[in-house]
């Protein structure tokens, strides 16, 4: 019995060594992540994961009480082990978005329901994606959560995308089709109650580029069609070199946004047309690192058609 205990004292040491091996390996967001759910599990009292407060079953909008209930904290070694999968981020989708289920590392792409509703030639790319909570502000938490904020940044992402537009509005008039739609944007971003109705929901196809220019950073959306998933850039500022970039991205499933990490040499969806015609002679050069991986996107997953391709820009 003294033998016995031995081994499962060893054995204990081991695994914790291990745990420790994979967490000195995760991305330093993934990283802390991982170490708020342990303290999750270890004092539920202090548990990070809020019970919402709404009651409704139309998309966009909180999940109501008595589902609150049943939501389940994921185990720190089922969340360490897709943890140990992240690799550079990258980014979002064409559409307006509720809020998942809760808030959990996902599985590789065969067991992963997110996964399984985008195009099909994308998915063997994906690692795995991170669910945000549901409550109309899916979007930008999504957002906050990849640019280092952590997901409760939401409402700090929206009053920064609402400075961004303001702050060069006379390009964002250029720059979309419909001349109303700054507006409109500027509208469906200033909203800072716990909860948010449909008209503010993110539309990340209009907001990609906001959003890639106020962060400076590269920003893949994906939906659950070709024609919807795009690569937005800044519009003014010049390249960083290749080891600073940031590449994040975002997938818009089911009304629903949820952060998306891919595996590395992924090909790169479409540039926006209108990226090309306004972006500044400086900025061109973010797409030039990019120029064989979209070729690859074309040949392997195929180009844009449908509701949405006239948005899709030519890399050449």
């Amino acid at each position: 019995m003294h033998v016995h205990g031995g081994n499962e004292e060893g054995a204990r040491q081991n695994r914790t060594s291990h745990v420790i091996e994979i967490l000195d390996g995760m991305d330093p967001h993934m990283r802390e992540h991982m170490i708020d759910k342990f303290f999750d599990m270890a004092d539920p009292s202090q548990s990070t994961v809020q019970a919402l407060a709404y009651n409704t079953e139309h998309r966009g909008r909180p999940i109501g009480r008595d589902e609150q209930s049943k939501r389940h904290i994921p185990s720190f070694e089922d969340a360490s082990t897709s943890g140990s999968r992240v690799t550079q981020p990258t980014t979002t989708s064409r559409g307006r978005g509720r809020c998942g289920k809760r808030s959990v590392v996902r599985n590789p792409p065969i067991h992963d329901a997110y996964i399984e509703k985008l195009p099909v030639d994308l998915q063997r790319y994906i690692s795995h994606t991170v669910d945000v909570q549901p409550d109309g502000h899916c979007g930008f938490r999504a957002i906050a959560a990849l640019i280092g904020y952590s997901e409760e940044g939401w409402s700090q992402v929206r009053l920064e995308l609402i400075e961004e537009i303001q702050q060069n509005k006379d390009l964002y008039d250029q720059l979309y089709p419909d001349r109303n739609l700054v507006a409109n944007l500027l509208f469906s971003l200033n909203w800072f109650e716990p909860w948010a109705p449909e008209m503010y929901w993110m539309d990340s196809m209009p907001l990609g580029i906001v959003i890639a220019s106020r962060y400076n950073l590269v920003l893949h959306t994906f939906g659950e069609n070709i024609a919807s998933c795009f690569t937005h850039l800044p519009l003014r500022s010049p390249p960083v070199p290749n080891q600073e970039r940031r590449e994040i991205a975002i997938a818009h499933v089911g009304n629903h946004f949820v952060q998306v990490f891919l595996h590395p040499h992924y090909p790169v969806s479409p540039i926006p047309t209108w990226w090309w015609q306004h972006s500044s002679y400086e900025a061109k050069g973010w797409a030039t690192r990019y120029r064989t991986r979209v070729h690859l996107w074309y040949k392997v997953i195929g180009a844009p058609s449908g509701p949405g391709a006239e948005f899709g820009g030519n890399i050449d």
